[in-house]
């Protein structure tokens, strides 16, 4: 039995034909709809987790890299910044065992898909403006996009244990 739909027997797929009845092709496709959250945890938690480490522990070396000049405020607002990712880091760390998706930690969804959602419309922005260390904001714009669909397809769909 399928751990989605115990109802569906998936063993029959291959004789049944879906054109008779569209309606099984349906609940077919819906079966096989099954994201694994807690690799999206893991990596999304590793993602932050380095860029907050790098930015609260190295942030005049990131700047120097970048070509920004450092001062006092801006180092501030450098590791101010780098705590909050390795705090969204911290928390999808500590989060992956959980249930998620549809109502199940709808917050903890939420707050990954605003914050991906919204850096990957910056990023966007600048690609086609800056030409300054264009590699890396393609490359960020890349993974933050992939992370925005991401959590974005789990904000709408209904989670599923795996039957062990």
């Amino acid at each position: 039995m399928h751990p989605i739909n115990s109802e569906f027997n998936t063993s029959e797929i291959p004789d049944y034909n879906f054109y008779k009845n569209p309606k099984v092709l349906i609940l077919y496709i819906k079966n096989i709809q099954y994201m694994n959250t807690k690799l999206l945890m893991i990596a999304s938690a590793i993602f932050c987790g380095v860029i907050g480490i790098g930015m609260t522990f190295l942030s005049a070396e990131i700047a120097e890299y970048l070509g920004t000049e450092i001062n006092e405020i801006s180092s501030l607002i450098f590791q101010i910044l780098g705590a909050v990712y390795l705090g969204f880091g911290m928390l999808n760390w500590m989060t992956k065992n959980n249930l998620i998706g549809g109502i199940y930690s709808r917050p903890l969804v939420i707050g990954n898909l605003v914050h991906f959602l919204v850096s990957s419309f910056a990023l966007l922005k600048m690609v086609g403006v800056t030409e300054n260390n264009f590699r890396i904001i393609l490359v960020l714009t890349v993974m933050y996009s992939l992370f925005t669909l991401f959590f974005g397809y789990l904000f709408m769909v209904n989670p599923s244990k795996i039957s062990k």
